[in-house]
């Protein structure tokens, strides 16, 4: 039976175990904050954003909280829009319902990291192996440009 493949829609059928399963199967990109650092927590399913001014309107990335666990300050999101930035002097992740406000903790984000539940769809994997798999020796029979 093939999987049910959806574009990063927020499923919401009332049924807490379909949503969960739907949820754990999405691409999540995982956010890693200072756990030392102490804050409020996010909510699950709660609109997070990053944003020079701390707006959402002017937010440069958005998501949607499908986990996050305190004592490691990893957060996982979902529906990414916009690209979360990582320097010396970052802006916060904030909660639009909780109001949490966190930093990252230096680590770089790797949107093509898997977590291991998700090796199936191992994007870093097939990235790097790309080389072994595709055929790059073709000609061009239209000649060239």
């Amino acid at each position: 039976m093939e999987k049910f493949k959806y574009s990063q829609e927020i499923i919401s059928t009332g049924m807490a175990d379909i949503d969960i399963a739907a949820s754990d199967s999405a691409y999540l990109l995982n956010l890693h904050f200072d756990p030392d650092i102490p804050g409020d927590p996010y909510l699950l399913r709660e609109q997070v954003f990053q944003s020079v001014d701390n707006q959402i309107g002017n937010a440069n990335a958005t998501g949607i909280v499908q986990g996050y666990v305190e004592a490691t300050g990893i957060l996982s999101i979902s529906n990414v829009s916009g690209e979360f930035l990582i320097s010396a002097n970052s802006l916060p992740v904030i909660g639009l319902t909780s109001g949490a406000v966190h930093y990252f903790a230096g680590a770089a984000i790797d949107p093509l990291e898997n977590p291991s539940h998700l090796e199936p769809y191992a994007n870093k994997l097939i990235e790097t192996g790309a080389d072994t798999y595709v055929n790059t020796t073709e000609i061009n029979p239209m000649g060239g440009l």
